[in-house]
């Protein structure tokens, strides 16, 4: 990860000592970046990294650069800890651009914080793009930005605030019909009533994560079945936990699998063999 901030730093660099003027060719170069950026961010990446620096003048071609080279890092799952680069982007987005880049510097500032383990700084810098959340016309960042603040409040045990900004994710999601991460977010709302133990409004949102099983990843089908087999077993309802163990014992790979949890339902079962083995 570090190589990929050092290069793009040094690019930064030295266009900085190049003319101020912004070229508006970069500038056209860098939206066309950021068309394909999320459905391709590796792409974008070695087309950022390809760019030299002769051609970013200007302190809204570095800011625009520094903030897509961000956000590639992140969708490519490099995790930025150096906050030098989106740094860039902050200083400039703070009092210039739209809401959604305003929005989007924020919280790729609050992602390398939480790459870093400083929950406060990202919490605060969550917050610093809230603010431009209801003005932004990109609603996926804004509902990327409420799922990571759920993800924050559900560390520190702030149920109410999981609850608040996993509604707020799910309303998004929803509206944008990106399945996938609206699972993610009903998943968020269903731990939340489970933990506070109000298994009805639980099992109502698991009933409707069932009809989107086919758009789930891997992770969220599994935190799925999990919370379905809690579900059964908090409830006492034993017979649905016996079946429902066996197709998830038969449905995912053994290294998918929550061993550990596996043998408190087994145990739940009274099968304790099974459970030791």
């Amino acid at each position: 990860m570090k190589r990929y901030i050092i290069a793009a730093i040094s690019i930064l660099a030295f266009a900085a000592s190049m003319v101020s003027c912004t070229d508006h060719e970069v500038i056209r170069q860098l939206n066309d970046v950021e068309a394909y950026i999320n459905e391709h961010p590796d792409s974008a990446l070695s087309v950022l990294d390809s760019m030299s620096a002769e051609s970013i003048r200007g302190r809204e071609a570095n800011a625009k650069f520094a903030l897509l080279y961000s956000i590639a890092l992140d969708k490519s799952y490099i995790d930025a800890t150096d906050d030098s680069l989106i740094n860039i982007a902050v200083d400039w987005y703070r009092k210039h651009g739209t809401a959604g880049e305003r929005l989007k510097s924020y919280y790729y500032q609050g992602r390398v914080c939480q790459n870093s383990g400083d929950n406060e700084a990202a919490m605060g810098s969550f917050v610093r793009a809230e603010a431009y959340a209801g003005q932004s016309d990109d609603k996926t960042a804004a509902g990327l930005l409420y799922l990571a603040m759920s993800n924050i409040s559900m560390d520190i045990f702030d149920m109410n605030k999981v609850l608040e900004y996993s509604s707020d994710a799910e309303k998004i999601f929803k509206e944008t019909e990106d399945t996938a991460r609206y699972s993610s977010s009903l998943l968020k709302v269903c731990t939340y009533y489970s933990i506070q133990e109000d298994y009805e409004k639980a099992s109502d949102i698991l009933d409707t994560l069932a009809a989107l099983w086919d758009n789930m990843d891997m992770q969220n089908r599994n935190s799925y079945f999990q919370m379905k087999l809690d579900l059964f077993k908090e409830t006492g309802n034993l017979d649905s936990l016996s079946s429902g163990l066996e197709e998830y014992i038969d449905t995912f790979p053994i290294e998918e699998i929550n061993l550990l949890s596996i043998s408190e339902y087994f145990l739940a079962l009274g099968e304790a063999d099974k459970a030791l083995s």
